[in-house]
Order: structure tokens, then C-alpha cells, then sequence
């Protein structure tokens, strides 16, 4: 059989993550934006003629969804595969105009989207119907094909306190608004081109942690803090 590039292994790992994961193979778009390519599908589909080239994988032509490991590609992956993981920078309540310290590692496959930076805010905010917790990471996309509509959650710039923060988008009549935290929808009616001059990402997921702050360590009692 012959040898993957290190690119084509990284593709074939994340094809069989996705499929023990979703229990469906990756789009080629999917397959694109995890190699890194935004917009277009042509890094996905040379990677995937690559791999079926070299024996690794099957696929029906103008079938979406068809792609399907051979008994080489599982015996190259052995016994399981790892979700492959992706870098992203994290910002924590900063300043918007300073760099994120740190960074944070996801699986690939626990969002269908594939986020430009993760975003945790240094205090609870609440909205009438949802409430993000300090703890929240939330994951934000940066696309330049977005369409707001209401009821997105995004982060934004706040103007007054040079921070990020987030809000919800609402749209009548072709005009949108931000709601804060905390407030009621916002009466200024802002142009698409404005609205998005203000918004940094458009928040695509979010991971909550189970437990409390002062949740005790596992398997320490408590009372022998006391």
C-alpha cells in the first residue's frame, strides 16, 4: 500500500473521526475547512482523490456523503482513531485590541463549523431568554458571507468600555438591532454594513462546564477542609 503524505494522513484521520463520531463521512467542504481552506472545496477534493488514488478510501462520483474506509485505511488506523483537534486562540473579557494569551484545543469534529477564536467572558450577562456564565467558552466564526438574522448571538465591540462583550441581533424591515446584556432591544436601527463593523464573530457554539466553582474534588470529603 502506498504511504500517506503527513496532509493525507491528517485527512483520512479526520474523515474516520467524523465517521465514528456522526456516524456519516464528511462533506467535501467539511474535509476543506478543516485542512484549513476557506470558501472553497478544492483542498478537500484533492485530498480525497489522493486517498482514494492510494487504496484508502472508496467514493461515488456526485454522491454527497459517500465516502467510505477500506480495510486498508482501517488497518493503517488500527483499533480507534482520536478526534483530531484544532488550536484556537481563546480571548478572556479583554480589551479588543489586545492578543488573545492563550489558546484552546477542540476536537474537530464537536462543531460543524470550524471556529476562528474562542471568546470567555469575565462575568455572567444575561438576556430575557438565555444567560452565558463566565465559565462559558464560546466559539466564534468570522465569515464574510454571514447573514444576520434575528436571534443570533454574536461578539462585539463595546464602544464604551473598549471591551468585547456579546449580544443578540434582531432585524425588522431590513434594519437590524443589538440587544446588550441586561437591556431590552435596542431602538437604534442600524444598516447591515454598520451592524457588521461592529460585530467581531458570530458565536457558532458553546461549551458549558458541569460543575460549579465551589464544586469539592472528586473523591476528597469536603469536611477535611474544615
Amino acid at each position: 500500500m502506498r504511504p500517506l503524505t503527513e496532509k493525507q494522513r491528517e485527512a483520512l484521520e479526520f474523515i474516520a473521526a467524523t465517521i465514528r463520531h456522526t456516524h456519516r463521512p464528511p462533506t467535501i467542504m467539511e474535509l476543506s475547512l478543516h485542512m484549513g481552506s476557506r470558501g472553497s472545496s478544492r483542498r478537500g477534493l484533492g485530498h480525497i482523490e489522493a486517498l482514494v488514488r492510494k487504496g484508502y478510501i472508496t467514493r461515488e462520483a456526485g454522491q454527497a456523503r459517500s465516502i467510505r474506509l477500506t480495510r486498508a485505511a482501517e488497518d493503517l488506523l488500527e483499533k480507534g482513531v482520536p478526534s483530531p483537534k484544532r488550536e484556537v486562540p481563546l480571548i478572556i473579557g479583554k480589551n479588543s485590541g489586545e492578543l488573545p494569551e492563550t489558546t484552546i484545543s477542540i476536537p474537530c469534529t464537536l462543531l460543524g463549523a470550524s471556529p476562528d477564536f474562542a471568546f470567555r467572558l469575565d462575568t455572567d450577562v444575561r438576556f430575557p431568554d438565555k444567560r452565558i456564565d463566565r465559565r462559558d467558552i464560546l466559539f466564534v466564526e468570522q465569515s464574510p458571507d454571514w447573514a444576520p438574522s434575528t436571534g443570533d448571538i454574536v461578539v462585539l465591540e463595546d464602544l464604551l468600555h473598549g471591551r468585547l462583550t456579546v449580544g443578540i441581533v434582531s432585524k425588522k424591515y431590513g434594519l437590524f438591532a443589538l440587544t446588550p446584556p441586561g437591556e431590552t432591544p435596542s431602538r437604534h436601527e442600524l444598516r447591515k454594513k454598520d451592524l457588521l463593523q461592529r460585530i467581531r464573530g458570530r458565536v457558532v457554539g458553546l461549551i458549558r462546564p458541569l460543575l460549579p466553582d465551589d464544586a469539592p474534588t472528586p473523591g476528597k470529603d469536603p469536611l477535611d477542609e474544615r
